[in-house]
């Protein structure tokens, strides 16, 4: 299932559950604006028509904005697949410095570690913040994973299109 086929389901389900209540567009902006959540009523609009995805805040205040529990409020929809989401950036970098795909270089992470490459990386940094010095020592430490990798992944010629998330 795509992000705009989760998007518009949880659109349609808010859109249905404010005219349950009978409240307008503008009484949920100023209702949500009451919880801290700076919107406005074209907002509300471009969200219930699934053009707009709603935000882990926005989510968690949306059942006391229209009256229901979260349950009711997620009720129906399909349940969003993690495997859509596509490999992460440096999954895919790592990917074009072995020539492969990088399905292939998740599949020989999970054979070697466990665990993704993103995941291994992080583990073997433990707690991290965002200085120089750790963004420094992350890509010493993706680097050195890479040549892990190396050998566990057979080389082959890959499209570009297999490389770009």
């Amino acid at each position: 299932m795509s992000e705009r086929t989760f998007d518009a389901a949880l659109g349609r389900r808010i859109r249905e559950l404010r005219e349950q209540q009978g409240l307008t567009r503008e009484e949920v902006a100023r209702r949500l604006a009451q919880y801290g959540v700076a919107t406005s009523r074209p907002s509300v609009g471009v969200t219930e028509n699934g053009q707009r995805s709603v935000k882990a805040h926005e989510l968690i205040v949306l059942p006391y904005v229209l009256g229901v529990r979260l349950e009711e409020l997620l009720s129906g929809l399909p349940e969003p697949s993690p495997v859509e989401a596509g490999p992460d950036e440096a999954t895919v970098k790592a990917a074009q410095r072995l020539n492969a795909a990088p399905v292939d270089v998740d599949a020989a992470a999970q054979r070697l570690w466990g665990r993704g490459l993103v995941a291994e990386r992080d583990a073997r940094l433990g707690v991290a913040t965002r200085s120089r010095t750790d963004q420094a020592r992350r890509g010493h430490v993706t680097r050195a994973l890479i040549e892990e990798l190396r050998g566990a992944i057979p080389e082959r010629p890959v499209s570009s299109e297999e490389t770009t998330p």
